[in-house]
């Protein structure tokens, strides 16, 4: 079958679920959590938080692509670098077809880490995985950098807990790359740990920063009415507070 977990408010209430779900599917019962899908966590009972992290997993990526002995570095993506193959600064050799195989290979493993507790790294891989077609070496060279980030920062953890007042902060990159999609990212805080987060190009091509800030702000209202229904089913581990605040920088989108 597959892997899930049981959240209840008592220990009680777990075992007797547990019980009716075993008249009826073989469970394996492995107690507290404390790995799921190459995420470690850790339960804090008396801090009331949840931490994840993803250490073994970026050990073993980075062994894998034989990467264990890099330097880290400090930061994803080198300053100011305009990846767009018709860029002055990007090598016209094309990968060969084992190199791009394993280009694809790297962004596929990189992806885990940005979908599950990686924010960090989540605009340099939206950029990179734009060139899966025709990846260059260039492309090759900075998704290793990208690894070498991961090796320097790979006990970085997500820490979720404290209380369920939810913020949101929204930005956007109005026309700066050379295809003139703005960037929109934004980040979902509830109470001090970050549980949802993106970085990608806007499926259309606005004329304003007011007008891209707005976009960006449309698709952050539907997200947090997805997630006041979804902290609703979790009532008895907490109380929502409402209203959610919602962060912008521009003036003009604000009115």
């Amino acid at each position: 079958m597959d892997n899930f977990i049981i959240v209840t408010n008592s220990h009680k209430l777990s075992t007797e679920t547990k019980a009716q779900l075993n008249q009826h599917f073989e469970l394996v019962d492995l107690d507290d959590i404390n790995w799921l899908l190459r995420v470690s966590i850790t339960c804090n009972l008396k801090d009331k938080t949840i931490t994840l992290e993803q250490q073994a997993y970026i050990e073993q990526i980075l062994a894998r692509f034989g990467l264990s002995d890099a330097c880290p570095d400090v930061t994803p993506m080198e300053l100011g670098v305009d990846y767009h193959p018709d860029s002055p600064g990007v090598s016209p050799t094309l990968l060969t077809p084992a190199k791009k195989t394993t280009y694809c290979e790297m962004i596929g493993s990189l992806m885990y880490c940005v979908t599950m507790t990686h924010p960090d790294i989540a605009f340099t891989m939206s950029t990179l995985s734009q060139f899966l077609k025709v990846p260059r070496s260039t492309h090759l060279k900075a998704i290793k950098y990208v690894f070498c980030y991961l090796l320097g920062t790979k006990k970085l953890k997500l820490i979720l807990g404290g209380n369920v007042t939810i913020t949101r902060f929204s930005d956007a990159d109005w026309a700066s790359q050379r295809h003139r999609h703005s960037i929109s990212r934004f980040t979902y805080f509830v109470g001090l740990g970050t549980i949802l987060w993106s970085a990608k190009k806007q499926p259309i091509i606005t004329f304003s920063s007011t007008e891209s800030e707005y976009v960006t702000l449309t698709h952050a209202a539907k997200d947090i009415l997805w997630i006041h229904k979804l902290l609703k089913e979790f009532t008895f581990l907490h109380n929502l507070s409402l209203p959610t605040v919602l962060y912008c920088n521009n003036q003009g989108t604000i009115h």
